[in-house]
């Protein structure tokens, strides 16, 4: 079950490498177009919209890659393609509902909110991208449930590189605005879209004769509760972008927003790979052999993803004060010091799809709503607490602050369905590479930024790869099977 869930995981991880180039040949060109305070009134606009489409998709996107495997075991009472017709015109009609909502919330929103933005250029960009995000999800979900790792990973290429070109040519000859990235966005995702429901519908079917209503209310009677986690959730990670906003102002949002994003595409690059994977890997082990292997597997996981996210946050923590600067230009250079913070509040929340795993698996959405919402507002609690005495690094540190605590409270919550064990011993090893790691590489300066950027990456890299093969025996283990793949593994 590992090995497959590593062969899906190489799949999603080349795409995300791919994806990550392309971040980070945008994000220079954005942040030097954009004011720092512009900057922060993109993370605004951003904050907003990930709400709405969370609030969109009615939890169905859960509830799909729960009932696939009930389906696919014939428990469900349906066949493929009304679970697919299902899925995509269910999710498309609560996207269309969505987007007329938020467009009326933001014509009713005060002028000066958004600063001077254009209102009427605003809404029809959110509800638009509202809707083109609702639909991507109701088709990829289908996808990844199938493991179908291949082609959701040539789709989120396509998709981001369309993005690259388009928004290069609007900020570079069009308008270097806020609203020229978003008006970017929304066509080429929309394009990206219609070229994948085209190649689908080809292969897999789906029809509006075929959707199944009874089907339809099971999903959102799974899912519903979890529109409320997707709100407590965007109130947990992204919520604290308003603290600063009204305590801090427009600069300072610019800053920790231009970090977020540039360590959100480090978390996509390293880390999601084996997210997108586990989901799945974990359902299908579940229906298949039980609670006992399934436990198993996610102990395995949880050693394999440290092994990655902990020399991940500490290399960034090292290399932030010479790589944001040379990223986004100076102006943002104060920002460095909450990269590494930030990261490893990610690499958390990423994680929390495993410590979640047995309230996923008994359909506790209820129970999980209320423990992020709880997070949520403790998290906004210890953000206005921190923010006067350390500014944004204070939202970083509370960051991980409620990640930590919201992973233990559904650990808990799980427990009577699924263990999730933590393997201390391996935690340990991965923490004392990073921090050798850290230790060596932050002394190190090659006379040039770019230069010294390049050392400390490959030493970096050289030293976290030999303290793992002496001290772990997983990471030797992938070794010896990577160059047996390669066909370099000794006789």
């Amino acid at each position: 079950m590992l090995a497959g869930l590593l062969r899906h995981s190489l799949n999603y991880g080349a795409a995300s490498v791919l994806v990550t180039i392309a971040g980070l040949v945008t994000f220079p060109i954005v942040t030097r177009s954009l004011s720092v305070a512009e900057y922060g009134q993109l993370t605004l606009v951003g904050t907003l919209l990930t709400l709405w489409v969370g609030l969109s998709k009615l939890g169905v996107q859960h509830a799909s890659l729960r009932t696939y495997a009930e389906m696919a075991a014939g428990r469900l009472g349906v066949d493929a393609l009304t679970w697919r017709s299902t899925v995509l015109f269910g999710m498309l009609g609560s996207g269309a509902v969505a987007a007329g909502l938020a467009a009326a919330v933001i014509t009713a929103l005060p002028e000066d909110w958004l600063a001077d933005l254009p209102h009427g250029l605003l809404l029809a960009l959110v509800a638009g991208l509202v809707v083109v995000r609702t639909v991507e999800s109701a088709l990829t979900n289908p996808l990844r449930a199938q493991e179908r790792s291949g082609v959701v990973s040539i789709f989120n290429v396509a998709r981001r590189y369309l993005a690259l070109v388009l928004t290069i040519g609007v900020l570079l000859g069009v308008s270097a605005s806020v609203a020229g990235f978003f008006g970017a966005t929304l066509a080429a995702e929309g394009l990206a879209i219609l070229a994948l429901a085209a190649w689908m519908h080809r292969r897999m079917p789906f029809s509006p004769r075929a959707v199944s209503p009874p089907l339809l209310r099971t999903m959102v009677a799974f899912g519903l509760p979890l529109v409320g986690y997707e709100a407590a959730n965007v109130l947990l990670v992204l919520g604290d972008r308003y603290l600063i906003q009204h305590q801090l102002g427009s600069e300072p949002l610019g800053l920790y927003g231009a970090v977020w994003n540039l360590c959100d595409y480090l978390r996509v690059a390293v880390l999601l790979s084996l997210i997108q994977t586990i989901v799945p890997a974990y359902t299908r082990c579940w229906e298949e052999s039980g609670a006992v292997a399934t436990e198993a597997l996610l102990a395995r996981f949880t050693g394999l993803y440290a092994m990655l996210a902990f020399p991940l946050v500490a290399g960034t923590a090292a290399v932030a004060p010479i790589g944001l600067p040379l990223l986004a230009s100076e102006r943002y250079a104060a920002g460095a010091g909450i990269a590494g913070w930030l990261l490893a509040g990610m690499a958390i929340e990423s994680w929390i799809v495993v410590a979640s795993a047995g309230v996923m698996l008994r359909k506790r959405t209820r129970a999980l709503m209320v423990a992020v919402a709880i997070a949520g507002v403790a998290n906004l609690a210890l953000v206005a607490a921190l923010l006067p005495s350390l500014g944004i690094l204070g939202a970083a540190i509370a960051s991980v602050v409620s990640m930590s605590a919201l992973a233990v409270v559904v650990m808990r919550l799980g427990a009577s369905t699924l263990r999730v064990s933590l393997p201390w011993r391996a935690l340990a090893v991965h923490a004392a590479g990073a921090a050798l790691m850290y230790a060596v590489i932050v002394r190190l300066d090659a006379g040039s930024p770019v230069a010294t950027l390049l050392l400390q990456v490959g030493v970096g890299t050289l030293v976290y790869g030999a303290f793992e093969l002496v001290f772990d025996l997983r990471a030797r283990e992938l070794a010896l099977a990577g160059l047996a793949r390669a066909g370099l593994a000794p006789r």
